[in-house]
């Protein structure tokens, strides 16, 4: 009996040992809070673009963004719905698939919507405080704000 508690108690010690292992080796750099942070939550952009002349979201647009635990992206640009894939790497980099998109023709929103999906498309890093997020595209040059 008392050999099988000793069998018991190092396996549990192992598993422990092993459970940290797993939360260390997510520790490549991305930080396991700030994807917590960004996932499951529905994101509206409010303006884009060079930094320090950003443009507002036009009128009557809802343009969101939402990261998904599946490491997909989805959202509204504002006409069409979309989606890609994304990964979060060390020191906030971010980078974003491919974007794929609905095909329904919006007369008066759909030059913001190309514009968005090409930003959006050349994120490279991101900065998240708690109810604002911004994507930084073009070598950090542009700027996508969004809000929850």
């Amino acid at each position: 009996m008392t050999k099988l508690l000793i069998l018991m108690v190092l396996l549990l010690l192992a598993l422990s040992g092993c459970l940290n292992n797993i939360a260390e080796k997510k520790q490549d750099g991305s930080d396991i809070k700030v994807e917590t942070a960004l996932l499951d939550k529905l994101w509206e952009l409010q303006s884009f673009g060079s930094i320090g002349s950003e443009i507002k979201v036009l009128p009557d647009t809802k343009v969101t963004l939402q990261f998904g635990l599946d490491e997909k992206i989805t959202g509204a640009g504002g006409c069409n719905q979309y989606f890609a894939s994304y990964k979060i790497g060390a020191g906030n980099s971010l980078s974003i698939g491919s974007i794929g998109s609905t095909l329904m023709y919006c007369e008066t929103s759909m030059e913001q919507e190309q514009d968005y999906f090409k930003a959006l498309g050349n994120v490279s890093t991101f900065a998240l405080e708690q109810n604002s997020l911004q994507l930084f595209y073009d070598e950090g040059q542009g700027v996508l704000n969004f809000a929850r």
